[in-house]
Parts: C-alpha cells; structure tokens; sequence
C-alpha cells in the first residue's frame, strides 16, 4: 500500500476520492495505521483545545479517521478517542455534527468492548461535556447488554449517577437503563459488528448534489413576500430618510454563488463547506 494514504486523505477536500482512498486502507492496512489515526485525533484534539490552527483540507477528517478504526476495529485508538471526546460542545459540534448523536454510540461499543471501567471513570469527570457525558452513558448500558461488561457493575454504575445531584441531566438515561439492565438475562457475547461506511457514502451523495435550484427558488420566494410587504420597514422602526433610500435607489447587484461553487472567502474550499454552512 502507499505509504502516503493517509496524509492524501488529510488533504483531500472530495468526498468521493476520500473515500476511495479510505477502502484502499481498509483493504491494506499499514502496520502503523492505529499509531497514525491516534497521532491525527491527538492533533486535532491540541488544535482545538488551543485554538490552534491546523493544516487539513478536508473538514470531515475526525469523521473519517473514526470510521478507519472503527472498521479496522483499532481498539488502541481508543485512549485518543476519549481526549478527543473531552472536548467542549462547540468544537466537537463544528467537527462531528449530527454524527454524535447518531452513530457516535457505535464508536463506543466496538472500540471501547473491554474498556468498561475506564468509560466509567471518563464519564465520572466533572468537566466532561453534558452532551459527551450522555453518550457513553448510554454506552456503557450497550456494553452490558452485548455481554462486554457484568450486569450487575452496570446496574451499580447507574445506581450511583441517579445519588448524585453533579448528574441530574443523566436522571432519565439512568432510570431507563436500571429498567433494561433488570429486564436483560441471559446477555450472551456479541462480536458482530455492522459497517460505518454508510456514513461516508452519504457524505459522497450529499457531495454530488446540486443545491443550487432549490437555493434560487428559496431566494425568490423570500424576496416576493418582502416586496409585498410594503409596511415591514415601518414596522422595524425605520425613518422617512431611510425609506426614501430604500425606495429610490436600487440594490446593487449581487452575483448567486451556487453551493458547488468556490467560496468567496478564498479558504479554496467549495462555499457549501465553507462560509455557505
């Protein structure tokens, strides 16, 4: 395999290249490739914990170095996964978006299988973002019921947060596991594990769609209603000398930048990635 891969993919701003070249290394992985993803996730992690400035193209790179472990089941990446996930909302939010909530917790049970005590601890510290705090909450009732950690230290675990008043936005996520965990028997072990990829063949479709149409339809409408609505200036407290401008002199032209397109900013990326988020 290249050498190379994985700092094409850093660099790489097309989805649908990255994620040819990601199926290249899940074909072939490099001995070295768990110390690699973690050297990148620790990276990232400095970046945002210092407002430091990173050197990457594509702007779905923690996504798509989640999925490579993931899919390669790299379980030593999962120290760096944890600093990664004690980040603040806000950047975890700009890096992961909808993923958190949706697919995070499939991160969680795969690579993190055998590391149920220091899931608990990680969820334990006080300056774990609420949001990072309910997801491996939930992962450690997932954990117990595919058999990768005792019932009854679950249980023990949940027993604890609900005493607690440091985790009172964990309350219900704790009564419903008790509930699940007392209702579970015979948890038997369950190594099956289902593909992530999906994820970034929806990034692909997304990539390729042209949003342009709908953009210039949306324009027009909310333009139309705002011609018609000819008390809204009043309405926001704008004087006569105001509206006499708005009346008699024409808006200068301004040029419809598609979602495919450039931005304008000059970043080099595409204005749907962009300023155009």
């Amino acid at each position: 395999m290249e050498q190379n891969l994985i700092e094409k993919l850093l660099l790489t701003d097309k989805v649908k290249e990255c994620n040819e070249i990601i199926k290249k290394i899940l074909e072939n992985p490099p001995e070295d490739v768990s110390k690699r993803i973690s050297k990148e996730l620790d990276i990232i992690t400095k970046r945002f914990k210092n407002d430091e400035q990173y050197e990457i193209t594509n702007i779905n790179t923690t996504l798509m170095l989640l999925i490579i472990a993931y899919e390669l089941d790299l379980e030593d990446t999962f120290d760096s996964i944890l600093n990664y996930s004690s980040l603040d909302n806000m950047s975890i939010d700009l890096d992961l978006g909808f993923f958190v909530l949706e697919d995070f917790s499939d991160i969680i049970i795969r690579l993190g299988r055998n590391r149920g005590e220091k899931i608990i601890e990680f969820v334990k510290n006080g300056e774990l973002d609420k949001r990072m705090r309910l997801a491996y909450s939930v992962g450690i009732l997932n954990l117990a019921l595919n058999g990768f950690y005792e019932l009854e230290k679950a249980k023990l675990f949940y027993k604890e947060l609900l005493i607690n008043k440091e985790f009172e936005e964990l309350k219900e996520v704790c009564k419903f596991s008790l509930k699940e965990l007392e209702r579970a028997k015979n948890i038997t072990f369950n190594d099956e594990f289902e593909s992530l990829f999906y994820v970034l063949e929806d990034l692909e479709r997304d990539d390729e769609y042209d949003y342009s149409d709908e953009l210039d339809v949306a324009d027009y409408y909310e333009n139309l209603s705002l011609e018609n609505d000819s008390d809204k200036h009043w309405r926001e407290g704008i004087n006569q000398e105001e509206w006499d401008y708005f009346e008699f002199n024409e808006p200068r032209a301004v040029e419809k930048i598609g979602r495919n397109d450039s931005c304008p900013c000059g970043s080099g990326k595409k204005y749907k990635k962009c300023c155009g988020k």
